[in-house]
Formats: C-alpha cells, sequence, structure tokens
C-alpha cells in the first residue's frame, strides 16, 4: 500500500492530524499512516498517560483532569506536544492523533507549528455513532508496550492474551468500560462546525465503520490529492 508520487508536497513530509470519537480507530490510524508514509507520530493521549506516570507536577494536573473526564488545559497540551519536536523523527512530518478538540487548541497548535514554519496539510475526523464508539470501547484490549500499542477487539475480559506483534500481555484500560466509556464519548461528541470553520478544504471526513485497512485506503487517497493539488 506504500505511496509515492512527484509533488510539490511529499507525502513523508506532511503533517496530518486523525480526529474522532473514543473508539473511532484513532490509534489505529495513526500507527498505519505513520508507517506507510514513513514518517513519526504523536499520540495525545499516550502523551497525557506518559506524563502521569513521571509523577510530575504537570502529571498530577493532568491526572486530575482525566478522572473527571475533561479536556486537557490548551497550555499543557500545547507544552507536551512542543516537546515531542526534539525528536528528529517529526521535524519532516507526522501525525498528531487526538488533538486539537476545540477551537482555542487549533489555535494554539496552529501558532506552534507556525513558530516553526511548519502547518497542518489535511484533517481527518473518523466518523462512527456514539454506539459505536461505546460498544468497541468496552470491547476491547490494548497493548501497553509504548513502542507496539496495539489494539484488539474482545468480547471476554478472560479471553485477552498477549499481543501477537510484541507478546505483551494484553489489558483493558478502566475508562473502556461501558460506563466510563459513555462519559468519555459525550465529552468528545460537540459540535465539530469549528473544524469545518477552521480547517476549511483541509477538512476531510472519513466513514470509520469499514475495515481499518479500508479506512487506510481512504485516507491515503485523499493525502494523495492534497499533495498534488498544492
Amino acid at each position: 500500500m506504500k505511496l509515492d508520487g512527484h509533488s510539490s508536497i511529499k507525502l513523508n513530509e506532511m503533517m496530518v492530524v486523525i480526529l474522532g470519537l473514543p473508539g473511532s480507530g484513532k490509534g489505529t490510524q495513526t500507527r498505519l499512516i505513520s508507517n506507510e508514509l514513513g514518517i513519526g507520530c504523536i499520540g495525545f493521549s499516550d502523551l497525557l498517560r506518559r506524563e502521569v506516570k513521571k509523577g510530575t507536577r504537570m502529571g498530577a494536573e493532568i491526572a486530575g483532569v482525566l478522572d473527571d473526564h475533561k479536556l486537557a488545559p490548551t497550555e499543557i497540551a500545547v507544552t507536551l506536544i512542543n516537546a515531542c519536536f526534539s525528536d528528529s523523527h517529526l521535524r519532516n512530518g507526522f501525525v498528531l492523533e487526538g488533538f486539537p478538540r476545540n477551537h482555542d487548541q487549533a489555535l494554539a497548535l496552529d501558532k506552534l507549528l507556525q513558530d516553526r514554519n511548519l502547518s497542518i496539510n489535511a484533517v481527518f475526523y473518523l466518523e462512527i455513532s456514539m454506539a459505536e464508539a461505546v460498544r468497541r470501547l468496552s470491547n476491547r484490549a490494548i497493548c501497553p508496550n509504548e513502542e507496539c500499542g496495539q489494539i484488539f477487539a474482545t468480547h471476554d475480559a478472560l479471553s485477552v492474551g498477549c499481543c501477537d506483534q510484541c507478546g505483551t500481555v494484553l489489558i483493558r484500560r478502566p475508562d473502556d468500560l461501558p460506563e466510563i466509556a459513555m462519559k468519555r464519548c459525550e465529552l468528545a461528541k460537540t459540535s465539530t462546525e469549528w473544524l469545518e470553520q477552521f480547517y476549511q478544504t483541509k477538512l476531510h471526513r472519513i466513514r470509520a465503520t469499514d475495515s481499518p485497512e479500508r479506512v487506510t485506503c481512504a485516507i491515503l487517497s485523499r493525502l494523495t490529492g492534497v499533495s498534488t493539488s498544492n
């Protein structure tokens, strides 16, 4: 599925954002697109959890936000994302998952990138119903190995075994329980009008009820169009 081409924007130099409800497949698509384009990726929720594990003052503040199922403060979010740019894999292109979540965060991200002479090339919103999002969250297991992070569907927590990619024992996150999953989806299911207003033609809505492979193909097809139209 590797793509290449001769265009003014090379696919492996793109700045891509992937958004959607929890359970819409953002993490899976971020990894797949990152691998296809050969660029780095930033999982925003992973950044938050990593900071909490560090036990820093910022981590303690983030933990409180996560426990209340609220959005992370924009200043903290931008600080964490900015720190990622010390990674050389992100300097030419990246896929950012799960951020921004509102207009103020989009403005802050735009400013951060402008200061580095960068800009977002495309934003993808993965569309699924709230009921489907909760169902997916309630029936998934995750590889806790940060270098892997594979997500697996499971209908029984007792059947969760080991990751078939790295062998790490899979886990089920407490915030994927049905009642918590519903709260997370309700928080995320806000008006997306600001997306159209802010990103305009850069925004692409993708039906995420298809297989992960078909969703990836749809995203790559749109990216090819973006690269050849600039």
